[in-house]
């Protein structure tokens, strides 16, 4: 049963939880969990040791700001210390995972990492193409994983997913790599969309929306199709791929309906 190293901080749970955090492996304690803060002055962002009494449960990443206290990263009393060689260990699990996921073959847009569903907690990154954009869910997530990202992409990259420039949702200067200064186009399943990755909605495109993009293909032919809030015209355009009589793209955004004019011709359509 080993110590956290020396200088890692500790928390010490309330009650017993090592039933949801070691067998169900529950990514999150909440403050309420805790007996007060950490020790020794830890700062957000910064890896503490979970105990129960004088055993180590898990490291995590500390939050003194936020409810979510502490995000777990690893388990048991043999717990690795969530360094970079951990991070790329992690992301290169995920790599594999995207790699033998059928429903990408033909994509650009992916998400390389879905947060807390691949073991990275308060960090999602997108590609499009060579350029990848990172959500940080609060400062605390972003101080633990910028440390981190170069073991991240290392593993991606190593995987088939090198990408030449990372950039924070919203725009800013870049995070790894070059400077990014124009959209890009991804394809999906042979459609071809325009991404703004430093200022469009979410971290440029809807990239959880693609399976229904490519169901409402399935069934377009020979229908109208409505599509409302069409932001880039995903599902418009998916439907006129699909066959459609006439497809309808609505949002209130001028810059959206006129990457929606922009996209339609990149596939070949009128708008």
């Amino acid at each position: 049963r080993s110590p956290p190293p020396p200088g890692v901080a500790k928390v010490w749970l309330t009650k017993d939880l090592r039933k949801a955090m070691c067998e169900t492996m529950h990514p999150w304690l909440f403050d309420r969990a805790l007996q007060g803060r950490a020790d020794s002055g830890a700062r957000p962002g910064d890896v503490v040791g979970v105990m129960w009494r004088k055993r180590l449960l898990a490291y995590g990443l500390y939050d003194p700001d936020s409810p979510l206290r502490v995000r777990l990263l690893t388990f048991g009393d043999g717990s690795s210390y969530p360094d970079g060689a951990w991070a790329e260990r992690v992301a290169a699990a995920a790599a594999a995972m995207r790699c033998e996921d059928p429903r990408l073959a033909n994509c650009s847009g992916i998400r390389l990492l879905h947060g807390e569903s691949d073991w990275t907690p308060g960090f999602q990154l997108d590609a499009y193409n060579d350029i990848g954009v990172a959500v940080f869910d609060g400062s605390a997530c972003e101080a633990f994983w910028r440390p981190r990202l170069a073991a991240v992409l290392a593993a991606f990259t190593a995987a088939g997913f090198g990408l030449r420039a990372v950039v924070p949702k919203g725009g800013g200067a870049p995070l790894w790599g070059e400077v990014v200064d124009e959209p890009t186009v991804m394809e999906e399943n042979g459609a071809k969309f325009e991404v703004d990755v430093l200022k469009g909605h979410k971290t440029g495109f809807f990239l959880d929306q693609r399976e229904h993009r490519g169901r409402i293909r399935e069934q377009a032919a020979g229908r109208e199709v409505l599509d409302l809030f069409t932001y880039t015209g995903g599902f418009a355009i998916s439907a006129a791929l699909g066959g459609a009589s006439r497809t309808v793209a609505v949002d209130q955004a001028s810059l959206a309906i006129e990457a929606c004019r922009r996209n339609f011709a990149l596939n070949g359509l009128e708008a």
